[in-house]
C-alpha cells in the first residue's frame, strides 16, 4: 500500500486552468483515499462543532466553524452520534511533540501550550516531549521514548501523543525504533506533520541553509546537524517505505492549506516566500509543506484547516512581550487559532475511536 501512496503522492501536480480554490478534480487529489487515508472528516466536524458551540466563545481566537475548515466538497457523512463533552478521567495522558526550530522558540511559543493548559483542565494529564530544535529523528526519538518511559502509568491509562510537523517524523521513528515504548500508545494524532518531508529543504539558498544547519542560537545547540537532512523527500520516502505503524495505536492526520483569495491572505507574512517555492510542486500547501505530505499512511485524515504551518501549534500571537512582538513578527499576524478545540476536539475523537 505505501508504495502505491508513494507513487500517487508524489507525483500529484495542480491542475491546468482555474485556481484550485474552484477546482473540484483539484480537491479529489487531496480526498483521504487519494493520500492513503481513511475519512474521519465528517464526524471531526461534529465533534468540532459540539466542542466550539459549548466552549469556543469563551476562549481566545474563537472562530466560527465554517473559517476553520477548508470546504473540500464531498467530506462523508456525519454519524449523527451525541458528543461526550464530560470532563477527562484522570487515566488520560496527552504527550506534545514539536517540530524543527520548536525547541528554539519554546521560550515565546511553547508547542501546544495553550491546548494542553485547556486539556489540563478538562481533567487530562499533561506533558511535552523536549525534542532537540535541530536534531534529526534518531535523536529526537530517544527524547520521545524516554518521555514516554518516564510517564507514571497506570495499568488503564491511555496515552495520546499530538505532534506538530517535525515531531511527527520524531515520534513515528520512536515507534520504529523503541516497540516496548510503542506498546503504551494508544493513539497518534499529527498535525500538518512533515510525513513525506517538503521540498523547501532541497531548494532553501546554499546560504540560508548553511546558517540555519550550522549557526548556534541563543536558545537551541546547532545538536547533531541533522533536521534538516531528515526532512528531505527522499529521506522520508525511504522511511516510509519501511514503516508500519502498529495495529494497536490509532493514528489521526489533520493537514493545514491556508485560504488565499478575494483580497485576504490567511497566511502569516514570514511563510510567503517560501509559499511561491512550494506553489510551483503543489498550490495546496501551508507555507512548509505540501498537503499530500501531511497524512500518516493508513491513518484516518481529520480535515484540511483553514491556517498556516504554525497557526495551528504555536501561539506566537498571544504572547504580547517585546522581545516575542519582535522575535515573532512575521509569523503572528495571521497566527490567530483556536488550538484548544482543535486539540481537545481531536482527543475526543481518538478516545472515542478507542472505545
Amino acid at each position: 500500500m505505501i508504495a502505491q501512496i508513494m507513487k500517487r503522492g508524489w507525483q500529484m501536480t495542480p491542475p491546468d486552468g482555474p485556481e484550485p480554490e474552484t477546482n473540484t478534480l483539484y480537491y479529489e487529489q487531496l480526498a483521504p483515499e487519494q493520500l492513503g487515508a481513511k475519512d474521519g472528516r465528517g464526524r471531526f466536524r461534529e465533534i468540532y462543532k459540539a466542542v466550539n458551540d459549548a466552549k469556543g466563545r469563551s476562549l481566545p481566537d474563537w472562530r466560527e466553524i465554517e473559517n476553520v475548515f477548508r470546504d473540500m466538497g464531498d467530506e462523508g457523512t456525519a454519524i449523527g452520534a451525541p458528543v461526550n463533552l464530560d470532563p477527562f478521567s484522570g487515566n488520560i495522558w496527552v504527550v506534545a511533540v514539536g517540530g524543527y526550530l520548536s525547541a528554539c522558540m519554546r521560550w515565546m511559543a511553547p508547542v501546544f501550550g495553550d491546548a494542553l493548559s485547556h486539556l489540563k483542565e478538562l481533567g487530562a494529564n499533561t506533558t511535552t516531549a523536549l525534542v532537540a530544535g535541530r536534531c534529526g529523528t534518531v535523536h529526537n526519538s530517544e527524547i520521545v521514548r524516554d518521555t514516554i518511559d518516564n510517564l507514571p502509568l497506570g495499568e488503564n491509562d491511555k496515552v495520546i501523543i499530538v505532534a506538530h510537523s517535525k515531531g511527527v517524523l520524531d515520534t513515528m521513528e520512536m515507534i520504529s525504533r523503541f516497540p516496548q515504548t510503542a506498546k503504551h500508545i494508544n493513539a497518534f494524532i499529527g498535525v500538518t506533520g512533515a510525513v513525506g518531508g517538503s521540498p523547501l529543504v532541497t531548494e532553501l539558498p546554499y546560504v540560508l541553509r548553511k546558517i540555519l544547519v550550522n549557526v548556534p542560537l541563543p536558545t537551541c545547540s546547532t545538536g547533531d546537524k541533522l533536521a534538516l537532512r531528515d526532512l528531505e523527500p527522499e529521506i522520508r520516502k525511504d522511511f516510509l517505505s519501511r514503516f508500519t505503524m502498529p495495529e494497536h495505536i490509532k493514528s489521526f492526520s489533520i493537514a493545514t492549506w491556508p485560504n488565499k483569495g478575494e483580497g485576504r491572505d490567511n497566511m502569516s507574512t514570514g511563510f510567503r516566500f517560501m509559499r511561491t517555492i512550494l506553489d510551483r510542486h503543489d498550490l495546496a500547501n501551508d507555507g512548509q509543506v505540501l498537503v499530500r505530505d501531511m497524512i500518516i499512511p493508513g491513518s484516518t485524515m481529520l480535515g484540511i484547516i483553514d491556517a498556516d504551518h504554525t497557526a495551528v501549534a504555536m501561539p506566537f500571537a498571544r504572547n504580547n512581550s517585546l522581545g516575542a512582538k519582535i522575535a515573532s513578527g512575521l509569523l503572528r499576524d495571521h497566527n490567530a487559532f483556536p488550538r484548544e478545540i482543535m486539540v481537545e476536539a481531536a482527543v475526543r475523537l481518538a478516545l472515542e475511536d478507542m472505545s
